[in-house]
């Protein structure tokens, strides 16, 4: 069992970071309706891989199995950040029906990551579940497996597993640069912290699969009937 857990601590700490980076070097290159669609249906697989054998092994990952002490402030720190995490997800999807000059900005930004965003209705149907598997597989596979595996097979403290944790969870999102980095770090801290507080992955799950559908959201504003005199058809 022990070999098992060190094996799937391994993949999803280097295979899955690595596998994401090369599915996009090889998107850049083969920018075309067919190579995302099936970029996607890998993404699947690839976590699934991971998250269906801890879910078989060892399902209690989804409920906490040991206490994090913090401190008036971490919770303080943490209250802010998920604070200011909703503040710069929410607010921005407001302004853009309203904001002209911001919707234009955004349709620029998403046009340099237009190798990897959904382009056709198709493909937005099928990020849909990329959300959704994305939001389930990665809170079971690092707020709940990797945590817990640090504590119980490293012998660390709840709250050093927590913060490794939250760094690994930053750097395996490397291809988004160091931006993605922190704010990914910052992300991740924040659902830790919420499976604490709530005893449970669900919190985290919600959550991260609405911030991973707000892409969608996004490509809606810009592409609504209002804008395409502006952008023009298909820039998102």
């Amino acid at each position: 069992m022990d070999v098992a857990w060190h094996l799937i601590a391994i993949y999803i700490s280097l295979v899955i970071p690595i596998s994401g980076f090369l599915e996009q070097r090889r998107l850049k290159r083969m920018a075309s309706k067919a190579s995302k669609e099936q970029a996607y249906l890998i993404l699947h697989g690839v976590y699934w891989i991971a998250a269906l054998p801890v879910l078989l092994i060892d399902p209690s990952v989804y409920w906490v199995r040991h206490s994090l002490k913090l401190g008036w402030m971490g919770h303080t720190l943490l209250s802010a950040a998920l604070i200011y995490l909703l503040i710069v997800n929410v607010v921005p999807l407001i302004l853009l029906r309203y904001n002209r000059n911001l919707r234009k900005e955004a349709a620029k930004s998403y046009e340099k990551r237009l190798h990897t965003f959904p382009a056709t209705e198709r493909q937005r149907r099928l990020f849909v579940w990329v959300s959704i598997t994305v939001g389930i597989t990665e809170e079971i596979l690092y707020r709940g497996f990797l945590y817990n595996y640090g504590v119980e097979h490293w012998g660390i403290s709840s709250l050093a597993s927590a913060v490794i944790v939250s760094l690994v969870f930053g750097l395996i999102h490397f291809s988004q640069g160091l931006a993605g980095i922190l704010s990914s770090f910052v992300f991740g801290a924040v659902m830790a912290w919420l499976y604490f507080i709530t005893g449970s992955l669900l919190l985290p799950v919600i959550l991260h699969i609405l911030y991973d559908l707000k892409i969608i959201g996004i490509q809606k504003i810009l592409n609504n009937e209002n804008d395409r005199s502006a952008y023009g058809p298909g820039v998102l």
